[in-house]
């Protein structure tokens, strides 16, 4: 996943279909190496990272603290614990999907 960029194509909750705040996409940024960089259109989340053993491991998470509406706030703090939870992942050429007991988030790379 080194220096990649994904973008996130749809998420589900508890095996249903789980919408994002309104307009705004999960973008995960690999670009610097052991870093990650994240955000879902409010914040800018990020920390060290290891994704050795199939999981993402984001070590001292921090976030920016935007003034950003309540439901964008929600949704970086829910993406915050999502990522903290050492989701698994699986990269199959430019799609990758991230995953917890209660959380999937498929991803695409993002080329642009």
């Amino acid at each position: 996943m080194d220096g990649r960029v994904f973008v996130s194509t749809a998420v589900t909750k508890d095996g249903a279909p789980f919408a994002l705040v309104p307009g705004s996409r999960v973008k995960l940024d690999f670009t610097r190496p052991g870093k990650l960089r994240l955000s879902a259109d409010c914040n800018i989340l990020g920390g060290d990272v290891d994704v050795s053993d199939g999981r993402i491991t984001v070590s001292v998470m921090g976030m920016t603290l935007k003034g950003c509406s309540e439901e964008l706030t929600a949704q970086d703090e829910w993406l915050a614990a999502v990522l903290t939870a050492r989701p698994f992942w699986e990269l199959s050429g430019p799609r990758l999907r991230i995953s917890t007991d209660e959380v999937a988030i498929e991803f695409t790379e993002d080329v642009a």
